[in-house]
């Protein structure tokens, strides 16, 4: 249904959905609401760099950051984009009205309550379905305005207080007006495939004092915005090929009979092989959202210095680390390079907020289930974060055990490689990315059905070693070294 039934804005939308239905019949792999938010996605460059005419003036930029998120909105799902207006509303006046001290908790629940809903909503009228609606840009949602709730309230606590020390630049000292808000929620750079951006960076990107003074001194665009951009778009568009290659190694074909009779080595390697390729949707879409977001300014970073030259980054709105991802070497490293824009609300507003409480030795666990309910109900989602904590865990007791054989630390805290320590890295790069082949396909798979005859067709093996060894490695000798650095951040 849709949300403008008639009127110039219905008429334009309706020839530009009948011209993109020639490209879904010619793609031969898009189904038609994947080309419209596809085209969605492109077509955020050209308007970025519109979007980088207008003068320097709030409200204008928040308004036409309203109105192009709204239609991106309207174009791809129609009329379910009251939920985006509806919960954001209901939010902004829950921190407005609502005590101080309880509010980001009950924004927290609300929000929360609202995805189960709509995920148990999905799975009503499009079971085990990929077809696009309001859940994914609500997933999103979910996660601008639990942050924009406890950013405010941190706000009101001494720097001291924080739980960690980012959230002293994060934090809000006043609830940002109506205007504001429905900018940060609709920005159409951001709306549709995020990344989750903070209400901080988003103020300080309109009034251009993220590029000068933050929230103090105008300043410009650096040089290399646009270049950095579409050098992200065409990572982006090359990810097309594993988009393609999907249908030349399907990840359903792990639960056919045909399979699980196939030689164990070669059960292996198709699970290693398809999972991965199955990661190329994401990338796509997550890297054609970030160039978007550099072209436009906002994922500018500041600067570093390489070899001695200041040197600006554009990595304030990546979304994922492509390389550093598939050549993680420990599950701490893997899940900070994916999905990054989940990532970070998972570690500043999960993490470290239960690490901060008599709850901390759950920290782990509370992550795991709040991105499991997050992403849904399917049985394949809790299958996948139930492992990965599990993996998470084991990761964190291996390293402890067995790197300190590999790297010796001297008094002033500095790592030093033994000769075998590219063993060591070879060896950790492949268990990771094998393991999150593992663990990410029956979170592709969903049903609970599908999931078990693939691991059946694997034997259940890589679970049973996995937890075997979880509880055996604490009987290996652990090497000690006279100067150990904690290594909690790293794990």
């Amino acid at each position: 249904m849709e949300l403008v039934p008639f009127g110039p804005l219905a008429d334009f939308n309706n020839y530009l959905d009948n011209q993109l239905q020639v490209v879904t019949d010619a793609s031969g792999f898009l189904s038609h609401d994947k080309t419209k938010y596809v085209f969605c996605l492109l077509l955020a460059y050209p308007l970025a760099l519109l979007f980088r005419l207008l003068p320097n003036i709030p409200t204008l930029k928040h308004f036409v950051g309203i109105a192009l998120g709204v239609w991106f909105g309207i174009f791809t799902i129609g009329s379910q984009i009251l939920h985006s207006f509806i919960s954001s509303t209901i939010v902004y006046f829950m921190v407005k009205f609502l005590p101080n001290g309880i509010a980001h908790r009950v924004v927290f629940v609300f929000v929360i309550l609202y995805i189960m809903i709509s995920h148990i909503y999905r799975m009503s009228v499009d079971y085990m379905g990929w077809s696009l609606d309001f859940t994914g840009p609500q997933m999103i949602l979910t996660m601008k305005l639990s942050m924009y709730a406890f950013d405010v309230y941190d706000g009101t606590l001494k720097k001291e207080e924080l739980v960690h020390p980012k959230l002293q630049v994060t934090r809000l000292t006043k609830q940002a007006s109506l205007l504001e808000f429905y900018g940060y929620v609709y920005f159409f750079t951001t709306f549709l495939a995020g990344p989750t951006l903070w209400m901080r960076d988003y103020l300080d990107f309109i009034d251009m004092t993220m590029f000068g003074v933050p929230g103090k001194t105008p300043g410009r665009i650096p040089k290399g915005a646009i270049a950095h951009g579409l050098l992200r778009l065409g990572y982006g568009l090359f990810t097309v090929v594993e988009v393609i290659a999907q249908g030349l190694l399907p990840i359903r074909y792990m639960t056919t009979a045909e399979f699980a009779q196939q030689p164990y080595y070669y059960k292996l390697g198709y699970q290693w092989i398809s999972a991965a390729i199955c990661r190329g949707t994401y990338y796509f879409a997550w890297l054609l959202s970030e160039g978007a977001n550099i072209v436009i300014g906002i994922g500018y970073s500041g600067q570093k210095e390489v070899k001695g030259k200041p040197v600006y980054t554009w990595q304030r709105a990546s979304n994922v680390e492509v390389l550093g991802l598939e050549l993680s070497q420990n599950f701490k490293e893997l899940t900070s390079r994916w999905n990054k824009g989940t990532d970070k609300w998972l570690k500043y507003y999960i993490y470290f907020r239960v690490a901060a409480t008599k709850y901390k030795k759950f920290d782990v666990i509370a992550v795991y289930t709040i991105s499991a309910i997050w992403h849904g109900f399917y049985p394949g989602y809790y299958l996948t974060f139930g492992f990965a904590a599990v993996a998470t865990l084991l990761a964190r007791k291996m390293r402890r055990k067995f790197r300190p054989y590999f790297v010796d630390v001297d008094e002033k805290g500095v790592e030093h490689n033994k000769p075998l320590k590219w063993l060591y890295d070879v060896l950790s790069v492949i268990t990771t990315t094998w393991a999150l082949s593992y663990i990410f396909s029956s979170f592709v798979l969903l049903g609970l059905t599908e999931a078990i005859a693939m691991y059946s067709a694997l034997y259940f093996i890589p679970h049973i070693v996995m937890i075997v060894f979880f509880f055996v490695i604490d009987f290996f000798p652990t090497k000690r070294q006279k100067f150990a650095p904690s290594t909690r951040k790293d794990e």
